[in-house]
């Protein structure tokens, strides 16, 4: 993580995922998407240029010894949620959670990211995070 991104620039995300009436929590400062999360985003941002998609972190199903997971399609049908095998060839997109003095809001709740030099140092450690 470190070689990446600064620690003290990010948010401990705590994630309860529940599934067959058992639950956990996790706690990370980096982690894969959920399924609820994936279905309240917009689709430009679910889009990917891979065309099998990528893994979320939500339980689908277990099956013997054979574990799934919800999966998201990538540019064939950007957004469209699936059952995935934990042993597909598919990616992870990281979910990172930024401290509020990174970023500012503008007058429609649009958020925008300061121009300053320790925005563009992030950026720069997410751009390459992004390309692994």
């Amino acid at each position: 993580l470190e070689k990446f991104l600064d620690i003290k620039d990010l948010n401990k995300m705590s994630t309860t995922l529940k599934f067959d009436g058992e639950s956990r929590t996790t706690e990370d400062y980096v982690r894969l998407i959920t399924k609820e999360e994936v279905e309240d985003l917009p689709l430009e941002i679910l889009k990917t240029m891979r065309e099998y998609g990528y893994w979320t972190m939500t339980p689908y199903e277990f099956f013997g010894s054979h574990a799934y997971v919800f999966g998201v399609y990538g540019s064939s049908r950007p957004g469209y949620l699936s059952s995935n095998g934990v042993n597909d060839s598919l990616a992870v997109r990281p979910v990172v959670s930024l401290k509020s003095d990174n970023l500012i809001s503008d007058q429609n709740s649009s958020l925008i990211i300061e121009p300053n030099e320790k925005i563009e140092r992030m950026r720069r450690k997410l751009e390459r995070f992004r390309n692994l």
